[in-house]
């Protein structure tokens, strides 16, 4: 979904009420950050609540944050 179809705050409030780390903006999409345990939690209830389309507007990944540490992975859902 376009960054301009939903304010930034009420998805930021959203998101982290649904488990997220944080929120950022990259060109035309809002990226949640969360841990890769929660990715898919996380992104339905910010779909739902934000009322994305289901199977259209979410793009989820994972990224490999550090190769040290104890919570190496990061997960995140891009809302396009």
């Amino acid at each position: 979904m376009p960054r301009l179809s939903i304010d930034e705050d009420q998805l930021l409030e959203i998101a982290l009420e649904a488990g997220a780390e944080e929120l950022t903006t990259e060109e035309d999409q809002y990226v949640i950050t969360t841990s890769h345990d929660q990715l898919y939690v996380v992104a339905e209830r910010s779909r739902r609540q934000a009322s994305v389309p289901m199977g259209k507007g979410l793009r989820l990944s994972r990224i490999l944050q550090s190769r040290s540490g104890t919570r190496p992975w990061r997960a995140r859902c891009a809302v396009m």
